[in-house]
């Protein structure tokens, strides 16, 4: 895999996300050349510490070099944006013990190069998105300990 410069999206992405996390909203203009300044291949994994709270912000689904999302064990709330499911390189998504709400997006199931999957221990409700059945890669899915309905072996049709 070649080395890239940063997409000036994926960068601008990148701050917000870190901004937002970090509950900093001035962390771009402490930091104002981060990433910048030499050839990468992007942020391929990102994994909290257990204190970040508020919401995840929309624009992380910019980053689209991400392979690992792991942001478990926070105070994380509101929905899961469906931005998320441009994060086309993501391999392994675990929004696990948080304080979730709302609906799956759908846009989680166009995430083709997703192996794990875990939502578990949230407060999620509605219907498991159809979608998630094109998820031909998945080997582990768990929703557990949330409000869903609908059954997951009835999306891959077994």
């Amino acid at each position: 895999m070649g080395v890239t410069w940063m997409e000036e999206e994926e960068l601008l992405g990148l701050f917000e996300v870190f901004g937002a996390l970090l509950d900093d909203p001035d962390w771009a203009r402490v930091h104002p050349q981060p990433c910048t300044d030499t050839p990468w291949p992007g942020v391929q994994s990102l994994a909290s510490n257990p204190t970040l709270s508020g919401q995840i912000p929309s624009s992380l689904g910019h980053v689209t070099s991400l392979r690992v999302l792991s942001l478990s064990q926070n105070n994380l709330q509101r929905s899961i944006p469906r931005e998320l499911g441009g994060l086309v390189n993501l391999e392994q998504l675990d929004l696990s013990y948080n304080n979730l709400s709302g609906e799956i997006p759908k846009e989680i199931g166009g995430l083709k190069s997703l192996t794990i999957l875990d939502l578990s221990w949230n407060s999620l409700e509605g219907q498991v998105p159809c979608s998630l059945g094109q998820l031909n890669l998945l080997h582990k899915i768990d929703l557990g300990s949330n409000k869903l309905l609908g059954r997951i072996l009835q999306i891959w049709g077994s």
